[in-house]
């Protein structure tokens, strides 16, 4: 199973580099797309996180990294090395292709978000994929963070007290993206957010934050 996992991912990195190749945000979608579906036919859970998961959702570039969740991680992190990938000297969880340049981030064996003891994926299925060529590569569904995760994500980073909040413009990009997401599902965020509220994974600080910023009152 392996060799054969091994050569399935080498070679949608062969094809999506040479069709991506000028657009490396496209390029690290695509494989977050297609690397995801690969491992989780071959039975290992990889969940899409982090940026690129933001740019499924709202249908936008994505960006120069990749980050997946497993808790499959080490089996994963070491098919990487054999598909070419190397770690990083300075980030034990950071795996780059050195020829395209592909940067892969294993960031935990679990979805950690705020307080959310429940976590939450979708999946993603070909047919719900634009590109031709992805789809092709996909042998089933790729996994991707829920909506209603993301954009917690989003309302933590847009609050002083949170550690991104310097990397998301002061926190504008964040409150930008937490909107834009509102705009596209609202119901459904809404609902998992009253959902999550009433199971106690909801912290007053960020009921604060959802009436201050978005307007959004939880009872």
């Amino acid at each position: 199973m392996i060799d054969n996992l091994q050569e399935s991912l080498t070679l949608a990195l062969s094809k999506l580099d040479e069709k991506f190749r000028k657009d490396p945000e496209s390029l690290h979608f695509a494989i977050s797309i297609v690397f995801s579906s690969i491992f989780k036919k071959s039975g290992l859970s990889c969940i899409i996180v982090g940026g690129q998961s933001a740019a499924y959702w709202l249908r936008l570039p994505g960006s120069n990294d990749i980050d997946f969740v497993s808790p499959d991680l080490q089996k994963i992190a070491n098919i990487l090395e054999q598909c070419g990938f190397t770690k990083s000297s300075d980030l034990s969880f950071r795996y780059v292709h050195p020829t395209t340049n592909i940067m892969i981030e294993l960031v935990g064996e679990q979805i950690a978000i705020a307080d959310i003891k429940t976590p939450g994926s979708v999946l993603v299925e070909p047919s719900d994929i634009d590109d031709a060529l992805v789809r092709s590569l996909m042998p089933g569904p790729s996994e991707v963070l829920d909506p209603v995760l993301v954009f917690i994500n989003y309302l933590d980073a847009s609050s002083h007290d949170s550690i991104w909040f310097t990397f998301e413009n002061e926190g504008a990009l964040a409150v930008e993206r937490a909107k834009a997401l509102l705009a596209l599902y609202k119901e459904y965020i809404i609902d998992g957010l009253r959902d999550r509220y009433k199971a106690g994974e909801i912290s007053e600080r960020f009921r604060d934050l959802l009436d201050k910023k978005f307007n959004i009152v939880l009872r």
